[in-house]
């Protein structure tokens, strides 16, 4: 039987692996944006690179600089049917990690931190 602060670091470590693995699964499914520099914007205007969308009612022409967009650019997309797919095993996996630390045998919790860690 673990003493309360043997199970205090195995919980934190548990906690630890899975924050770790949920943040890969989230990056593993994300296409990063593009931003452009200061630089490389007036370069597209000067290549002519660039589009120009309606007026926004109301703003005149105070809101050009918002009516200019840069196809280079793109906004970060992040696949959240897959992702979700993918927390909904590793979520399972904690649950069954952490009920065996809290209410089970203590060589095979540390036993499935191990195979946590490595899979």
């Amino acid at each position: 039987m673990m003493n309360q602060q043997q199970l205090k670091y195995a919980k934190q470590r548990v906690d630890d692996l899975y924050s770790a693995k949920k943040t890969a699964l989230r990056n593993k499914f994300t296409i990063p944006g593009v931003c452009l520099t200061e630089d490389e914007k007036l370069e597209a205007l000067r290549k002519g690179e660039y589009e120009v969308t309606p007026a926004i009612q109301g703003y005149g022409d105070r809101s050009w600089h918002y009516r200019i967009h840069f196809p280079q650019e793109r906004p970060t997309v992040v696949d959240k049917v897959a992702v979700d797919a993918a927390e909904k095993e590793l979520k399972a996996t904690y649950r069954k990690l952490m009920d065996e630390l809290m209410l089970g045998d203590n060589e095979q919790a540390l036993q499935l931190i191990k195979e946590f860690e490595a899979a």
